[in-house]
């Protein structure tokens, strides 16, 4: 492959992310009906756990993993609250 073509496959795999964060953020929308609170410190603990082990598996930085999932607990964390008011 060329630059343009690498780019293009790039652009590819970040609409694909894009995507799957509205789905996973979907998910998180319809969890919520099922919780007390918005935040469950031990659910956070399972995924930082979960990514910790699987970023490992695949070659990723355990910190810019981590700080992925922090991204997308933030922002889960943001669109159910906007949802309660």
């Amino acid at each position: 492959m060329d630059l343009q073509q690498l780019r293009k496959a790039i652009d590819d795999i970040d609409s694909q992310i894009l995507s799957l964060i509205a789905k996973r953020n979907e998910y998180g929308r319809e969890a919520r009906q099922y919780k007390r609170a918005i935040t469950d410190l031990s659910r956070e603990e399972e995924l930082r756990d979960k990514w910790i082990a699987e970023a490992a598996s695949l070659g990723i930085d355990q910190t810019s993993a981590l700080t992925i999932l922090g991204f997308l607990i933030a922002g889960a964390k943001r669109q159910q609250e906007r949802d309660q008011e």
